[in-house]
């Protein structure tokens, strides 16, 4: 798998490190990663901005050309070595290419690079969970709360604005300062939170409750005659692959129910001429079998100086001594894990650019990386049914199969 994944990657994806039964993906920032997809989008309506865009030997704008409606497809959690076993999909698409996510592979920071155009250490959201200087502690957010408040966007109350935590203009503010509408197409009970908001600056939400229900809102969306970008994201697959693994028969037979109904209800009746269809991902994802509890590690316990932040398979500590638990991790997790200090998480470009940017005290002292399937956690209650222990597969770390995502123009 590992030496087949190696002379599939075309020569502009880099390896950050690499073992025997392992790769760690370099993130192609400002080459060939999300971050560019906004730039690429601006490009492809024909706006000039500073936004940075998809190269020419990674993106053939040839192929699509310029466009007055483009329906931007977010199919959350597909992976490029997962889609590898749906060859329909590729012969099916008039283009097609390999993309790097983020570091973390993870939609919290892969979504807001997306639509911001940015690196994670330039906007500032550096994983499900991270470290807020401006509060002293670590926040979920998605959620958008501390991880000792369980009640949603509940940094509101504390003063933390989702207008402001990235002041940036997002893609969708810049369409439509030249007249090309927005419209995103997200599921109901999200199209109001803080998050969501966050990402969505400038667009026109409107939310869905199906799979069924998200088509037939982008087919109405599709009917406009106006210049347009619909963004529509499904959440489905990255549930599901959750459950019950990449490679259960539940997670084939959702991506195949989804690429039905866009097959059958929008690629074979759309006018090509008007609109043109690409689709994404966020991230992809990996079966995880071992879980290594890090809050019965009393060595990390007692260096920690708040609670891991990132995600479970890419986490940074914030610690009272660093040589000590960096050197614990080396000799004790050298075979699950690759333990980065802060100088290095810079010098790599692992979380982008902009290393002197003020985010920088996000990071932490140390980044630890996953290479195998393993997964680290921390609870922070005695009591707690942590649902993530029954969970089969996860992503945020940079292996191969978290790391790359398709990028297919219809």
């Amino acid at each position: 798998m590992l030496i087949d994944m190696k002379d599939k990657l075309p020569e502009y994806i880099e390896t950050l490190c690499e073992g025997q039964k392992f790769m760690l993906i370099k993130p192609s920032y400002c080459k060939a990663s999300i971050c560019e997809i906004a730039g690429t989008i601006l490009k492809l309506f024909n706006i000039k901005s500073s936004f940075r865009f998809l190269s020419e030997d990674v993106f053939d704008y040839s192929v699509i050309g310029e466009v007055e409606k483009l329906l931007l497809i977010i199919l959350d959690s597909l992976g490029y070595t997962f889609s590898l076993s749906f060859k329909d999909v590729y012969e099916k698409a008039k283009f097609s290419t390999i993309l790097t996510s983020t570091a973390p592979s993870t939609t919290s920071t892969a979504i807001a690079s997306i639509f911001y155009g940015l690196t994670p250490l330039e906007h500032g959201i550096l994983g499900y969970h991270m470290y807020l200087e401006r509060l002293g502690t670590v926040v979920n957010i998605l959620k958008f709360t501390p991880i000792l408040n369980p009640s949603r966007d509940s940094l509101l109350d504390y003063g933390v604005s989702y207008e402001t935590l990235i002041p940036h203009e997002t893609l969708f503010q810049i369409l439509v300062e030249n007249g090309v509408k927005t419209v995103k197409l997200l599921p109901e009970n999200l199209t109001e939170s803080s998050y969501t908001n966050l990402t969505s600056k400038g667009a026109e939400k409107k939310g869905y409750v199906t799979l069924a229900d998200m088509f037939a809102k982008i087919l109405e969306e599709i009917k406009d005659e106006e210049p347009k970008l619909i963004v529509a994201y499904w959440w489905g697959l990255d549930t599901i692959q959750h459950l019950y693994g990449t490679q259960s028969r539940e997670a084939s037979i959702e991506f195949s129910t989804f690429m039905y109904l866009l097959n059958e209800l929008v690629l074979n009746d759309i006018d090509s001429s008007k609109c043109r269809v690409i689709l994404t991902s966020d991230h992809g994802q990996i079966n995880v079998n071992s879980m290594i509890h890090l809050d019965q590690i009393e060595e990390v316990v007692d260096s920690l100086l708040v609670p891991p932040a990132g995600e479970s398979r890419f986490f940074t500590l914030f610690l009272r001594n660093k040589e000590a638990i960096t050197k614990l991790f080396k000799e004790r997790f050298s075979k699950e894990t690759i333990v980065f200090d802060r100088d290095e998480v810079i010098k790599y470009g692992i979380l982008g650019l902009d290393g002197n940017s003020k985010f920088i005290k996000r990071v932490g002292d140390i980044l630890v990386v996953c290479k195998e399937d393993v997964a680290f956690l921390y609870k922070l209650r005695r009591e707690s049914n942590d649902k993530i222990e029954k969970l089969k597969a996860l992503h945020g770390s940079l292996t191969a199969e978290e790391m790359l995502v398709p990028l297919l123009i219809f």
